[in-house]
Formats: structure tokens, sequence, C-alpha cells
């Protein structure tokens, strides 16, 4: 166990985009989707496993045929990772063992020690 007093970290909610399926004609749909992340004064950052999706793929099958579309539900994810944020504030810590590590915040203390590098490998690994 790795518990950790949540006075250390800044811990927020921070919204980052997904492919959320593909639309009728095939191209991708991109939502919004919010996770919670912990940085501490170094710039390391943590992301708690649980996400809350922006939008729910519908299928519907009317005269025109089968397809899909998608239902905004940006307000109810946002609320719902609200209601998760308020938990983990009233319980004061954090167990680090169950968030993922994140890459560091841009330009932070933790960036310039390993974070540029990091990145640098991931690029060229990435062709």
């Amino acid at each position: 166990m790795n518990k950790q007093s949540i006075e250390q970290f800044d811990i927020g909610i921070a919204p980052e985009l997904y492919v959320a399926g593909h639309k009728d004609d095939g191209d991708i749909y991109t939502a919004a989707r919010y996770v919670l992340v912990l940085e501490d004064s170094l710039g390391n950052r943590w992301r708690h496993p649980k996400h809350f999706n922006g939008c729910v793929p519908q299928e519907y099958d009317d005269e025109e045929g089968h397809g899909i579309w998608f239902e905004d539900t940006r307000v109810e994810a946002h609320a719902a990772a609200e209601r998760l944020l308020a938990r983990i504030r009233v319980a004061g810590q954090v167990d680090l063992d169950n968030w993922i590590e994140s890459d560091p915040a841009y330009g932070s203390v933790a960036y310039q020690q390993y974070g540029e590098a990091d990145q640098v490998a991931r690029e060229k690994a990435a062709g």
C-alpha cells in the first residue's frame, strides 16, 4: 500500500479526447471524457483508473435504415467525476498503487528531469 495525504497534491478533473466509435459514414467520432488527476509539487502526475465518458453511442432503426448516433452526456459525466473527487477529498488520502502514473506536467521539474527524455524516446519508437 502506498497511501498518501491528498494535501501534498493538486487534485482535479481533466478533460481528454477519445474515440467513441464510428459514425454512419465510417468517420471516427471523437468525444470528451473526464479523468481525475493528481499532481505533486515536482509535476509528477497520476490518473485515476476510472474515467467518465462524455457520450453514449446509441443505435437507431428507422425508415432510413440502421445506424449509430452519439448522445452527449458530458454534463452527467462531469458530475460523476465531481462526485468521485468529493469522495476522495473526504477520505483525505489516496493509495498511489491504485492510480496510473502519467506523463509529468510540461515544463515542470519532473518534466525537465525525465519527462522530456521519455517523450523523445516514445516519438522515436513510434517512427
